[in-house]
Parts: C-alpha cells; sequence; structure tokens
C-alpha cells in the first residue's frame, strides 16, 4: 500500500494484492496521508472478507505500530533512495562511500548479514561519526556529520522491518513496492498530459486509469 500526490493536498490512497497486483481498493484525500487512512483501507478489506496477512509500505511513522500483529515490511527500495538522498551518488569522504556500498548491498544480504556489515562499519567509523562542531551562533555543539549519521540510523532504526519477508517465507512477501510504484508512475504520466484539469476531473481520470490497470471491480470512497 503506498499513497501518490499532485500538490500538498490531494493524493490517492492504493492498497494492491502482491499477488495479483490487483488494486483491492483506493480512496482519494485531500491533505497528508495518515494512519488512519491506512488503518480505513485495510477495515475496509477485512469487511470484504479479504484476509491481510502481511503489509509493505514506505515507512509511515507509527504504522507499522497501529497495524500489529500484521508483519509489516518496510520498501527496501525506498530504504536505499533515502540513503542515496543523503549521501548523494558520489560521496567524497570513506566513511560515506563505505556506507552507501553497505547499502547497495541491503537487497542482496539477509538481516544477519547487514547487521554484521552495519556492526563493522560503525566500530571502524564511530569516532568520526560522533564528532561535533560549534553551531553557526556559536552557542552550542552541533554533530558534525549530520547526513552521515541520519544514513546509519535509518538503517539500524529499519533493520527489524527490512527483512520480514525473509522471516515470513510463507507470505510471498515482496521485498519492495515496486509493482505499486509501476501503478503511481503510470497516474503521474497521464496527469502531467493533462496539466490544470480541475480536481474532479482529475480524480475521474485516476480512477479510470485504475480501472484500466486493473479491470476487476475494484472499490474506491
Amino acid at each position: 500500500m503506498d499513497t501518490t500526490y499532485w500538490g500538498r493536498n490531494f493524493g490517492v490512497v492504493l492498497f494492491m494484492d502482491v499477488a495479483t497486483h490487483r488494486v483491492l481498493h483506493f480512496r482519494f484525500i485531500y491533505r497528508k496521508e495518515r494512519i488512519e487512512d491506512y488503518l480505513a483501507g485495510i477495515a475496509y478489506l477485512k469487511r470484504q472478507g479479504i484476509r491481510v496477512s502481511g503489509v509493505i509500505s514506505d515507512g509511515l511513522s507509527g504504522l507499522r505500530k497501529a497495524l500489529a500483529p500484521i508483519p509489516y515490511q518496510y520498501c527496501q527500495f525506498h530504504q536505499t533512495q533515502r540513503i542515496r538522498q543523503l549521501l548523494t551518488n558520489h560521496p567524497k569522504h570513506p566513511a560515506s562511500i563505505a556506507l552507501k556500498e553497505i547499502g547497495l548491498q541491503l537487497t542482496q544480504s539477509d538481516k544477519k548479514q547487514f547487521a554484521g556489515l552495519l556492526a563493522q562499519w560503525h566500530e571502524q567509523w564511530k569516532a568520526y561519526l560522533e564528532e561535533k562542531t560549534f553551531s553557526e551562533n556559536g552557542a552550542s555543539f552541533i554533530y558534525t556529520h549530520r547526513r552521515l549519521r541520519a544514513a546509519y540510523f535509518s538503517l539500524t532504526r529499519h533493520l527489524d522491518i527490512l527483512y520480514t519477508y525473509q522471516c515470513f517465507p510463507e507470505l510471498g512477501l515482496p521485498n519492495t513496492n515496486n509493482a505499486l510504484e509501476s501503478l503511481n508512475a503510470s497516474l503521474k504520466t497521464k496527469l502531467r498530459l493533462h496539466r490544470g484539469i480541475s480536481r474532479e476531473r482529475k480524480q475521474r481520470l485516476i480512477q479510470a486509469v485504475i480501472i484500466a490497470y486493473n479491470p476487476c471491480p475494484i472499490n474506491e470512497s
């Protein structure tokens, strides 16, 4: 499940079956996504007799806890994107280069292997990671390598949910939301060709694209 936006105050929340890539449900929102949007969608699916065995998402804060005990997989593609955003495509310092290389091994490792790589990196660079400098106003110390710290702690914070798909092999969970991202990209492309149309027409166009992508009966709210 995922949400894609057009501007700050209009988006669509999508729920897709990972086995068939069929859109099971979608709902329009007129603000930033909230946990209750996903809970409402899950509740709707359950009312339709659909058993929700697991979830793949991009890590909205608090969502994993709200969905417990449903197994929750954090999309590995979104995680690697986050690391690239923080470290850039061409980091210069050896610590950043090494951490970026570890991030690239995310999809090729299991949890134990990846945790070991992170532990080795931290052992080598922990002093560098803790370096501080004066803030611009000189009133306090701040961490010098804040983007590197953010990248490292993003990986360690999400470690328990980056490999959920390996913990529940019987569920057939993928490690990414790529199938849903493909639909999101199609929606973005179609609406880019119709810039300037009203919100109501956007909604009709989005619904038409989803139905064309997924000709089976679907529901929206």
